[in-house]
């Protein structure tokens, strides 16, 4: 453990990473190329959108979708599909939210970003987007194969290119600084009105097999429920999965102005997402943070989780630890890397997002606990890890209380893509294990 926190300190039990885990749900989902629209079905709507009156744009628009998600998702009735239910909540994962891209950007001719159904997470949503593009386009849709999309732009906006622009010079706590300070244009909200502000859970899986889980996503800019997308997938048919939802992502949205107003909103949702049923928390990087003083509000309310897993989750001072000066160059790069892996944007919202929930938590600590709590520990480093040759600290996920600790295959990031399904057995398997 870094900085004179005792190595094994507070830990209980610790498993290899290389081990296998048991459990059902850790069986691999089959992957599936990633399919584009065939041309014929791309004229047949090109065709239709042009004959549709100003007003029946966008009813074509959601059909389109409807349909194409239907086909991805492997529906045979596209009514199926409700417009105003979120992508998440259907099934739809990194894989196949890039095959609807791709059938999407065929059928019009649109230019779309990987990320294009978090920006707009329900069919309806989506429809009106490309709407407003092919307005701002100006012509017809002009069907091309998604393989000759251009890729994104890394960083939108003015903040989103100085604060590349400065990572890319070193100068991480600078531009951590400037996003922090920069948050503080945003619009804010008091305590008073957080239940206008407060998003709907979104529900991943449904089953009555064992306790429900409630996942807490982090707060990076690139954050948000879909980072569960594979690990709900997992739990179809046998337990139901929900997400929380962070306000501020959206350019509409409004921040909280002070951190207990955020841990207000989701101990709310928890509460009426749950009911009276057994549940275990679950949070990712700092959502394990945040997720962890939930429990804490939770317990005072009288209501005790199954258990708390924080996936791969650090201590929020951990770049202040001695040894530990490279995490958060290693964090932001982490981030920044995926931004170009998936087609992704930072812009300036989901920039000033971050940065105001970084200052809110900036001095927050865990306070104990009675919840029993696992440290899902990543056991692959991710790039610009620096190990200690002389082992006197542990490049490793940590945390300060109490806990069980069990290595996961993976680094901080693929935990929950490339190995979501070891992660969710970890967990579930864990929790199946705890006493009373």
């Amino acid at each position: 453990m870094p900085g004179g926190l005792p190595a094994g300190g507070g830990t209980r039990s610790r498993a290899s990473a290389d081990a296998d885990v048991p459990g059902s749900a850790a069986v691999r989902r089959t992957r599936r190329a990633v399919r584009s629209a065939p041309a014929s079905t791309a004229s047949a709507f090109a065709q239709r959108l042009a004959a549709g009156s100003e007003g029946e744009r966008v009813e074509i628009l959601v059909d389109l979708v409807r349909a194409e998600l239907g086909v991805v998702l492997g529906h045979a009735d596209d009514e199926s599909v409700d417009a105003e239910q979120a992508f998440l909540e259907v099934g739809l994962d990194s894989l196949t939210a890039v095959e609807l891209r791709n059938r999407l950007s065929a059928a019009t001719g649109l230019r779309l970003p990987a990320t294009v159904t978090i920006a707009h997470p329900t069919p309806r949503g989506l429809a009106l987007h490309l709407d407003a593009e092919l307005a701002e386009q100006g012509t017809s849709p002009a069907p091309a194969p998604a393989s000759d999309a251009a890729p994104t732009e890394v960083a939108k906006g003015a903040l989103a290119s100085f604060y590349v622009q400065l990572c890319a010079a070193g100068k991480y706590n600078t531009a951590a600084e400037v996003i922090m300070a920069s948050a503080g244009l945003r619009p804010s909200f008091p305590p008073a009105e957080r239940d206008r502000h407060a998003k709907p859970v979104l529900r991943l899986a449904t089953g009555d097999t064992g306790p429900a889980i409630v996942c807490f996503p982090s707060v990076s800019a690139i954050s948000g429920p879909h980072e569960y997308a594979r690990f709900g997938q997992v739990f179809q048919g046998e337990r139901d999965v929900f997400v929380l939802r962070t306000p501020g992502f959206a350019a509409e949205e409004s921040l909280p102005e002070h951190a207990d107003t955020l841990i207000q909103i989701h101990l709310e949702s928890v509460r009426a997402a749950v009911g009276e049923r057994p549940f275990i928390v679950v949070g990712r990087s700092m959502g394990g943070c945040i997720a962890h003083e939930v429990t804490r509000r939770l317990e005072a309310e009288g209501v005790r989780p199954v258990g708390l897993g924080l996936i791969d989750t650090f201590p929020i001072d951990t770049a202040l630890v001695p040894g530990m000066d490279w995490w958060l160059p290693a964090m932001i790069e982490g981030m920044l890397g995926r931004v170009a892996q998936y087609d992704m944007t930072l812009n300036d919202t989901n920039l000033t997002t971050m940065g105001r929930y970084q200052r809110l938590f900036a001095d927050w600590k865990p306070q104990p606990i009675a919840t029993p709590t696992l440290v899902a520990q990543a056991q692959t480093p991710v790039r610009g890890t620096v190990i200690d040759p002389e082992g006197r600290w542990d490049w490793r996920a940590y945390w300060p209380l109490p806990h069980d600790l069990i290595g996961i295959t993976g680094d901080h990031f693929t935990v929950l893509e490339d190995h979501a399904d070891l992660t969710a057995a970890t967990i579930v398997d864990w929790a199946a294990g705890l006493p009373g």
